[in-house]
């Protein structure tokens, strides 16, 4: 690969993997010492203390020569000096495999203002942290799917939540999920820092759409699904773009790549409020404090790595951050129950000249190094956080839910979706996700319209088996497996059917479209999709199904002049297709 590609991928890399959501808590040093009875601390890798510059008295001595460091800590590096994820997962593991503290990272320096006297660096001492309130249950690599699946579990996660485990915690979830519910029930006070990681995955995704599109070989993408799914983001990065390119589909699968960067935002927003909402489930008495975004790139500048292939981003972030931060302050159900703290001002590493001229694969494993906190940046998010808390401290607040009238607490009168929402649940089409919420900004997935079209036909019961990841013991494998003997829905290759899998938009046509045809109705009518923006990215097999559940008013055109056809449906979306699909066709 030539220098200047790899730059432009390194470029491309960095946007994907720190979208930083940052949440922290703090008090001014009490007179009298520590007056909490627990600190609980929700976080990835900032959180986690990654690339803090060590304190110079830590004795590598101190950690057991039996580590298990796991596949993660293969994936990225730190430079000699500074904590990498080995030295995190080492003291993670002298606390006993859950609670952990690095010293100068934001919630050791929180702690400190709360009073708190954690012990010195050793293996006893780690152990001890339990006792002394100190809760860290913070792991690089986490995004909100995890850390929801972590508190609810009834949460399943989705399709790839099982590997993202396998990879940030060798132990499994359950240990996790275990420690997380004692940890918030002990304690009066919570930060939590997640969501950065939710955009790398989407990424690829999208970008080997562009690829398969445009005829790869099965080898290169399997080459590249493989790295992903090891976590490789920098090997799997540097060969879908010289693969992309060799193809000549560069800009496409670059702009496909930054769209899956934005749709990260949907799996923030989709996962906030059930996080938040559980921790309360668990603690209704706890504070919590979350904080805002800060720019990793706001001192990059085009000549950083000498030639114009850099892209001059340093604010190019900008709008994606301040969307989350409107989310986090002014769109979440639970807005008014935490206390937000605005870093944007946190001085992040940088890459200066540090990764100069590593253009290979060590420098994609520094690359997550640079955008983190310096250990300047940690110690403004803790005097940032210990302001905020003065001036609103913890007091056992119980959260306020939304005012509505409805059966469910999250659609209240004035939502656009209210009247299709009652629609579809006064039918039995669809019922809530829980006995009081819909959960209208979820995303659809799969099994879940093979059940309402199940239920949509009085549920007639089923005598087949057709998928091997559809157990008999699940919820959805009657819905399914009749959808499927009838021709409703499909398989997805080698004999699965992906029900957790999120259902995209062209994919919702063509099961809809499918089920017309079931019922007898009219599967002719179509409507000229070309005006869209992206009607050359319908796939083949979804033309004639998109074009039908656009002439039906069942699909409609998204900001921009787009159909997305690859893109992700809600509960409320199909709650509108359910209802116009039942007076179309007479249901």
């Amino acid at each position: 690969m030539r220098t200047n590609t790899k730059r432009l991928v390194a470029t491309l890399l960095v946007v994907a993997m720190v979208v930083a959501l940052v949440s922290v808590s703090a008090l001014a040093a009490p007179a009298s010492g520590k007056q909490f009875k627990g600190y609980t601390i929700i976080g990835d890798s900032i959180t986690s203390g990654y690339s803090v510059e060590k304190d110079p008295n830590w004795d590598a001595n101190l950690v057991p020569q039996d580590i298990d460091y796991g596949i993660l800590a293969n994936m990225v590096a730190a430079p000699e000096g500074y904590y990498s994820v080995q030295d995190v997962e080492a003291l993670r593991q002298m606390g006993g495999g859950t609670t952990y503290r690095v010293h100068g990272s934001y919630p050791d320096l929180v702690a400190n203002g709360m009073g708190y006297q954690l012990p010195n660096d050793s293996p006893a001492s780690y152990a001890d942290l339990e006792n002394q309130g100190y809760y860290n249950l913070s792991l690089p690599g986490l995004r909100t799917v995890e850390v929801r699946e972590m508190l609810d579990p009834d949460y399943h996660g989705d399709d790839i939540s099982q590997e993202i485990w396998d990879i940030v915690q060798k132990d499994g979830k359950q240990v996790m999920m275990d420690k997380a519910r004692e940890y918030i029930k002990n304690s009066d006070v919570l930060t939590i820092n997640i969501g950065s990681n939710d955009v790398a995955i989407n990424c690829f995704i999208r970008a080997l759409k562009v690829m398969d599109a445009a005829g790869a070989d099965t080898q290169s993408l399997n080459y590249i699904r493989a790295a992903v799914a090891a976590g490789d983001f920098g090997t799997a990065t540097s060969y879908l773009f010289e693969a992309a390119k060799l193809l000549g589909v560069f800009p496409a699968a670059a702009a496909a790549y930054m769209q899956g960067l934005m749709s990260g935002l949907g799996t923030f927003t989709e996962n906030w409020d059930p996080i938040i909402k559980s921790i309360y489930a668990i603690n209704p008495d706890i504070k919590i404090y979350a904080v805002g975004f800060f720019n990793p790139f706001k001192n990059f500048h085009i000549t950083d790595l000498g030639d114009e292939y850099f892209l001059r981003i340093g604010h190019a972030l900008d709008i994606l951050l301040q969307t989350m931060n409107v989310y986090v302050t002014q769109l979440s159900a639970y807005k008014d129950t935490y206390t937000y703290v605005d870093i944007f001002d946190t001085e992040p590493i940088g890459m200066g000249t540090l990764l100069t001229g590593l253009i290979d694969g060590t420098y994609f494993k520094y690359i997550l190094f640079t955008v983190h906190p310096t250990n300047e940046g940690h110690k403004f998010i803790a005097s940032q956080i210990l302001k905020a808390m003065q001036a609103d401290p913890p007091v056992n607040p119980q959260p306020t839910q939304p005012v509505v009238t409805g059966r469910y607490i999250d659609v209240a009168d004035g939502d656009w979706f209210k009247s299709f929402v009652d629609y579809v649940s006064d039918r039995g089409i669809m019922t809530g996700v829980t006995d009081n919420t819909f959960e209208p900004n979820s995303n659809l997935t799969r099994a879940q319209v093979a059940t309402i079209l199940y239920a949509l036909e009085g549920k007639p019961g089923n005598d087949t088996n057709a998928f091997a990841d559809v157990a008999p013991t699940s919820w959805y494998y009657d819905p399914v497996n009749w959808c499927a003997s009838k021709g409703i829905v499909a398989g997805t290759g080698n004999g699965t059917f992906e029900p957790n899998r999120d259902v995209t938009r062209e994919e919702l046509a063509t099961m809809l479209r499918s089920y017309a045809a079931y019922l007898g109705g009219d599967i002719t009518s179509a409507s000229d999709i070309s005006g869209f923006a992206d009607a050359s990215s319908v796939s083949a097999w979804a033309q004639q199904p998109v074009q039908w559940a656009v002439a039906k008013g069942l699909m409609s055109g998204r900001p921009g002049n787009m159909i997305a056809p690859q893109g992700t449906a809600t509960r409320a979306e199909m709650a509108v297709m359910m209802k116009n699909f039942c007076e179309a066709y007479g249901k």
